[in-house]
């Protein structure tokens, strides 16, 4: 599990974050934020051996679990890693949105080469093909399938199950101040020195692995109100990840398209600290 604050009491409630909230002297925007909050699930990897994992699980690297159709995806001709599969019948996906799917599973690709991401000046303004977001509506008929022999060791990562918790989230100020919902420098001001740092401490588990939700951002939180987070890797040694000095990648989707199973066009961004 991620590390959380030493102040940290649980998940929070809606009543838990009005009263924060108002007690940042933001009372009179309420109305306006209390539908912006969503429920979010952190993902904490669990480190253990392949075969400890029942084919089609939710799991976080490892060898995915795929149908015989499958064709491993690649950025040109670079194959990408395998980052993690979620199994949509494990999660309480009732909590998110009504018409978001509630079965099958998504997997996660990205191109993990340092080399690539540095040197060559296409790859990170490629957002929308340098990483792979597939779904598969059943769990039947799966069949473990192994890296392609090109990936190195090192572009494998290690197999872990995930143990799930779901918490409300908050959105950064950038992502307030973006979708133009609070305007006012003063306010921001507060969202950000006062009730979000209050929040986080008594209320979240920390910057780890997430699903659905807000991010946790690391330099920006800006992004669209019709985006949400899909997935966010976190860099973790004992998986063997490693996102631009111990940063963060994030797969971003509309949210229509999630409710159409349409992940053609899943944008990345991956930050460091």
């Amino acid at each position: 599990m991620p590390d959380a604050s030493p102040t940290y009491i649980g998940p929070a409630n809606y009543d838990d974050i009005k009263e924060l909230f108002t007690d940042s002297g933001l009372g009179g925007y309420w109305d306006l934020f209390k539908p912006l909050i969503e429920p979010g699930i952190v993902l904490t990897p669990v480190p253990t051996e392949e075969h400890n994992i029942e084919i089609g699980k939710s799991k976080i690297g490892g060898s995915p679990d795929l149908p015989a159709s499958f064709s491993w995806p690649h950025w040109r001709d670079i194959p990408m890693s395998f980052l993690a599969q979620i199994n949509l019948s494990e999660l309480p996906m009732e909590s998110f949105n009504e018409k978001y799917p509630r079965e099958g599973i998504i997997y996660f690709f990205y191109v993990y080469d340092s080399d690539i991401w540095y040197e060559d000046p296409e790859f990170d303004v490629d957002q929308y093909k340098n990483g792979k977001v597939l779904y598969y509506p059943t769990t039947s008929q799966l069949q473990r399938v192994t890296a392609p022999k090109e990936l190195r060791e090192v572009q494998v990562f290690k197999n872990c199950s995930i143990k799930f918790n779901v918490e409300l989230t908050i959105p950064d100020s950038d992502y307030l101040q973006e979708n133009r919902i609070i305007l006012d420098n003063e306010s921001l001001e507060m969202y950000w020195s006062k009730f979000s740092p209050a929040f986080l401490d008594k209320h979240s588990l920390g910057i780890g692995f997430r699903f659905l939700g807000y991010i946790d951002p690391l330099q920006f939180g800006g992004y669209l109100s019709s985006e949400t987070l899909l997935f966010q890797a976190d860099s973790n040694s004992d998986i063997g990840m490693e996102w631009d000095s111990s940063g963060l990648l994030y797969f971003f989707i509309d949210k229509e398209d999630l409710i159409n199973l349409d992940f053609e066009n899943v944008m990345t961004s991956r930050v460091g600290t």
